[in-house]
């Protein structure tokens, strides 16, 4: 049995793509400085990072924004790891060491807690089309609620698929997080020029109209690129093998069940991602 340590970051990213943005609709996710390991051993630094890929800061990460962070091995063997998580200090921005065991794909899944946004009417208007947040939209389409303020929860998903040894067999399955992306093939055992192609799943159900985009962690590679996906929760997307890359997907809808904390929030949405790299 092989053993590998590695040091994981979660990386918090300013979205980026064809359109502009608005400054607060980050992405998040995972991101390794390796993705495939051969060798019995590794060391790795990592930080929690926010911003873009040309320009990143530290993550401010405190235990107070920790819900799950957990592994998952190829037999399914569940292991917590907050205790491995290491917080934002004076002079780091934080991490997280950990330790896999067995040749296969490993997930690293993590869940924050609810944050606020309170946004202009254009900015946020703007962000619902970028992201294609239809529920959103149509609730906001009476000309009234749609020049009124973007008020929000929100709380961030994210998953990352690590190598050891061959790593060609089975995936774990859904983790059954409240937005997750299901990759329904193997990206490590994918010939040359196959595609990839995912689920997305929201509250267990396979989720139809959801944008989802892939772009890759390295500014040298394909610019970002965006498909809906189909009434199965289902997309495809091509891509070249090498660097690393990452799937995101945002999605929202008017708030349920008022947090108290946040009792002038409409709606609630969530982010999510699926890492990985060659």
């Amino acid at each position: 049995m092989q053993r590998s340590r590695v040091i994981a970051a979660l990386v918090a990213f300013g979205a980026g793509s064809l359109l502009p943005a608005p400054a607060f609709a980050h992405d998040f996710w995972i991101d390794l400085d390796r993705w495939t390991i051969a060798s019995s051993t590794l060391d790795a630094d990592a930080r929690f990072l926010v911003g873009h890929v040309v320009d990143q800061n530290d993550w401010p990460l405190t235990a107070n924004r920790v819900v799950m962070f957990k592994s998952v091995a190829p037999d399914g063997a569940v292991a917590d790891q907050r205790a491995r998580l290491s917080f934002m200090d004076a002079s780091r921005g934080g991490g997280a060491a950990l330790d896999f065991a067995g040749d296969g794909v490993h997930v690293i899944a993590f869940e924050s807690n609810y944050a606020a946004s309170d946004l202009p009417a254009d900015e946020f208007n703007a962000y619902l089309v970028e992201e294609g947040l239809a529920a959103v939209a149509r609730a906001r389409a009476p000309a009234a609620k749609r020049e009124a303020r973007g008020r929000e929860i929100y709380s961030r998903r994210a998953k990352a698929l690590v190598k050891l040894g061959e790593g060609r067999g089975a995936l774990p399955p859904a983790l059954g997080l409240t937005l997750e992306i299901v990759p329904l093939d193997n990206p490590y055992a994918l010939a040359a020029g196959d595609p990839l192609r995912v689920r997305v799943d929201y509250k267990g159900r396979p989720l139809a109209g959801a944008s989802v985009s892939l772009q890759s962690l390295s500014v040298s590679l394909l610019p970002k690129a965006r498909q809906m996906t189909d009434a199965n929760g289902v997309t495809v997307f091509p891509f070249p093998q090498k660097g690393g890359w990452k799937l995101n997907v945002v999605w929202s809808e008017p708030v349920v069940e008022r947090q108290p904390e946040f009792p002038e929030a409409e709606f609630e949405t969530v982010f999510s991602s699926l890492t990985f790299g060659y």
